[in-house]
Formats: C-alpha cells, structure tokens, sequence
C-alpha cells in the first residue's frame, strides 16, 4: 500500500482531501435540491399559476351570486372568469345566451 501512495505523489495526483468544502458542498447541493422541490410542489398545487389552490369562489351573503377566477394569472395567458346565478332569483324571462 505504501508503495501505490508513493506512485500516486511521484505521478502528480497528491490531492488534498477538504473535508469542509465537501460537507459545504454537500449541504448546499440539499438546500438547492430542497428549494426547487419545494418550487415544483409550489407550481403543481396552483401557487404560480392555476391550480387547486389558485381558484377563488367568492359568494354573496344569500349565495345568489358568485364569481369563479383564478387568483393568480400571467400576463400573456388567457384568463377566465364565471358569473354564477342561482336559478332561483331571477324573475322573469331568461335569456338565451348569444352566439
């Protein structure tokens, strides 16, 4: 063994092992790995963008009225949002939706 350590010096490959940079590196490489699972999760479930948790439904008191949108939406992306009715309150003649 001693004479492979000797050959290895003699051949120019004497590395110093850093223990600290590599536990550094190590934690670091973790941190990263941990934030962009954390992003991933973050995109999935609708906080970036829509998603379960993006969606809003905001009612009135009586519940005759609402409103369906996506709280968070992206510049260029096509929105949408919903009027809900109740059929209940509206009087009189319905109109037909237009084409």
């Amino acid at each position: 063994m001693t004479r492979m350590t000797e050959d290895t010096r003699a051949a120019g490959l004497d590395l110093d092992d850093d223990a600290d940079f590599e536990r550094r590196d190590r934690q670091l490489t973790r941190v990263g790995w941990i934030l962009l699972t954390a992003f991933v999760l973050a995109a999935f479930v609708g906080l970036l963008g829509p998603g379960p948790l993006s969606a809003r439904t905001p009612t009135s008191a009586d519940g005759a009225l609402g409103v369906e949108y996506h709280a968070i939406g992206h510049i260029e992306a096509d929105d949408s949002m919903s009027l809900l009715l109740d059929a209940s309150t509206v009087e009189g003649d319905t109109p037909s939706p237009s084409r």
